[in-house]
């Protein structure tokens, strides 16, 4: 008895116990208890360490934890499984947000729904938190660039009026006030490009230094942001207090036209937005061309009427052009200067607009010169835009022409076209993946691996023999079936693999409804996973019927031995070649055993 307590003693004042006994009986674990009693009761030995006593004590309830813990689970009857699922059971399934996160692959804000056991270690994928409100993909940046665009579509339009129409400028006037604020809330957006990233265009790299950043403006945008800023308003203001000539004070108006430099801020501003709108490339085009033209329209105009206020002869186009009706109401000017440029720019050229001085002349040739240029310059790119506006609806629509064509010729029966036509009707997102497969290629491999996994992820997760192995290869192998997969379609009450015939596909279903076996099938459900198994392409048992028109995507035999064929899945081939193992095994046992495997 000493001895024992002797030798738990040093082990105690080792610090050295190893947790290797955790595998004892229940009868050794009282045993230790009892002896743990027995060393603190002893008078002796009472100057054993409070450490090692603790310490002894945590081992013993873990291994009393740990017996109470077996006797539970041998308790709880196991659910029946076939022996399939009890080989497969060591495998691993991983959650979409893993594949991504493991493969660097990280998206904010994407989720889907998943049927998978959840992961014994749960992970997040990181997010990426951005301390710099001036970041361009900040919320605060975003926000401000969308009251900038508003600003900037304001002083497109207001700056070129006031320099027509508005003579003297007031500090009471409410327009001067809301100008200054405007200027000010410009200004504010020169100092935060001081203070906003930008990207490198030699390594692609966001810099966020804030030397380099203020070299980097300081040296690029910013004199012309300066110019587009100068309180203009201000100067034109304090000359008129003072009396100056009216020579200097239509200068100094004409000094304001600078601040439509604020316009090419535009084209930064929509250059941080281009992945983030997402909007169709031929809309956003014709939308452009379509602001640039009233844009320019609205500026000639403005234009043409501020030419007779700089010249001291009596003769202009405004008094030969129906003096009574245009007088010297601003809106009848404005509308017949808007008439005269829209007539410039459309090259119409009704001459009922006379051109009285050789300042106007000049002014005439110089817009008419622009408005042609840009008119053919536009009209051009919207033909070819409305061209490849969709290029998936062109394709269509020639599709449906040959078919009407084809029809016509071959006198086809009147309910025979309307199915036709119908099914055609319904096949248009076989274009639009034929257009996604073409897209995919041309992704990075990172990139096609994210989609890949979004898209068909869930359903893989479903196949048990698909699920397993390493992550990285896990993404690789979705990305690679992803783009072998074929898209079918199917009209309602049609067989897709009918009873006592051969099939070398998988099917999986994308939209519709299908009836197989007694069961309904619906999107992301799919059939014919057994194929994949077989060495020589199997005889199908069960009639596989369509209850609408069903999108679906196949995976033949062939893909998949292509796929595994190239070794760069090893772990995948294991897993397949198992269940094609265990798939033969059951068969052999139903031909020898039916009665046995009916039972069970």
């Amino acid at each position: 008895m000493m001895a024992e307590v002797q030798e738990t003693h040093e082990n105690d004042d080792g610090d050295d116990y190893e947790t290797s006994g955790a595998a004892t009986t229940t009868s050794n674990a009282h045993k230790r208890g009892s002896l743990l009693h027995t060393v603190l009761s002893h008078t002796p030995l009472r100057r054993i360490s409070e450490k090692g006593a603790t310490r002894f004590q945590q081992i013993d309830n873990y291994q009393r934890a740990r017996m109470a813990t077996r006797k539970m689970d041998n308790s709880v009857p196991k659910p029946s499984r076939s022996l399939m699922h009890e080989v497969m059971k060591s495998d691993k399934k991983y959650s979409v947000a893993e594949l991504r996160e493991d493969n660097h692959l990280i998206v904010q804000n994407i989720s889907r729904k998943h049927t998978q056991r959840p992961s014994q270690f749960t992970r997040k994928p990181s997010k990426v938190k951005l301390n710099n409100p001036f970041h361009p993909n900040s919320t605060f940046r975003a926000s401000w660039d969308v009251a900038l665009i508003v600003l900037l579509f304001y002083t497109a339009i207001a700056v070129p009026a006031q320099i027509a129409f508005v003579v003297e400028e007031s500090v009471s006037d409410p327009m001067f006030a809301w100008d200054c604020l405007v200027d000010v809330l410009f200004f504010l957006d020169l100092s935060f490009n001081f203070f906003t990233p930008y990207v490198d265009k030699t390594t692609n790299q966001v810099i966020e230094h804030p030397a380099l950043i203020f070299q980097h403006y300081l040296y690029g945008w910013f004199a012309l942001d300066f110019i587009s800023v100068f309180p203009y308003n201000l100067i034109a203001v304090s000359l008129s207090v003072k009396g100056n000539a009216v020579s200097a004070l239509k200068l100094i108006r004409v000094f304001r036209i600078l601040k439509l430099a604020r316009v090419f801020r535009a084209s930064r501003i929509l250059a941080r937005w281009n992945a983030v709108l997402g909007l169709p490339i031929a809309l956003s085009q014709l939308g452009k061309y379509a602001l640039i033209m009233v844009v320019l329209a609205h500026w000639m105009a403005c234009v043409w009427v501020t030419v007779p206020q700089f010249e001291d002869q009596e003769a202009s186009w405004q008094l030969s052009y129906n003096s009574s009706y245009v007088g010297d109401n601003p809106a009848s000017q404005y509308i017949a200067a808007l008439y005269w440029s829209v007539m410039t720019i459309g090259t119409i050229g009704y001459g009922d607009v006379p051109v009285a001085t050789f300042v106007e002349k000049g002014v005439a040739i110089v817009c008419m010169t622009i408005g042609c240029g840009a008119y053919s310059f536009i009209v051009g790119s919207v033909c070819g835009l409305v061209s490849s506006l969709d290029e998936s609806t062109t394709e269509f629509n020639q599709q449906m022409d040959h078919l009407n064509v084809y029809m016509d010729k071959e006198s086809i029966p009147r309910t025979m076209t309307v199915r036709l036509r119908e099914y055609f009707l319904h096949s248009r997102d076989l274009l639009l993946h034929k257009h996604f497969s073409r897209v995919l290629g041309h992704l990075s491999p990172g990139l096609r691996g994210e989609l890949c996994v979004y898209t068909a992820g869930e359903w893989i997760q479903k196949v048990h023999f698909m699920v397993g192995g390493p992550r990285g290869e896990h993404v690789r192998f979705i990305t690679a079936i992803c783009t072998r997969m074929d898209a079918e379609l199917y009209p309602p009450q049609e067989l897709i693999v009918r009873s006592g015939e051969t099939t070398n596909k998988m099917y999986i279903i994308s939209k519709g409804l299908v009836a197989r076996m007694g069961r309904i099938l619906h999107k992301g459900n799919f059939f014919g996973e057994d194929v994949i198994l077989h060495r020589v392409e199997p005889t199908t048992v069960f009639d596989t019927r369509t209850l609408t028109y069903c999108d679906t995507y196949t995976v033949s035999r062939e893909d998949i031995r292509a796929i595994l064929s190239t070794g760069s899945f090893p772990a995948k081939a294991k897993l397949i070649r198992r269940a094609a193992m265990f798939m033969a095994i059951t068969r052999r046992v139903r031909v020898f055993f039916p009665c046995s495997m009916n039972e069970s």
